[in-house]
């Protein structure tokens, strides 16, 4: 059996296998999610949605604009 430890540092929604598939092979895992821990990136979930045209309807943020 194996420990994994996983990092997330990314705006997207999570995977979701990941973790069951590690389960289901033997393994221990421990996930961090660095945005569910309020981390500040220079990019919110919102920018980041904005940004891959998945929400172009999302208002554009002060430092885009021309303000800061």
């Amino acid at each position: 059996m194996t420990s994994i430890f996983s990092l997330r540092i990314h705006p997207g929604r999570p995977s979701q296998g990941c973790p069951e598939g590690l389960s289901e092979a033997g393994h221990t895992y421990g996930v961090r999610d660095l945005y569910r821990m309020k981390f500040r990136s220079e990019l919110s979930q919102e920018e980041y949605l904005r940004e891959i045209s998945q929400d172009a309807g999302l208002p554009l943020s002060g430092d885009v604009m021309g303000g800061a």
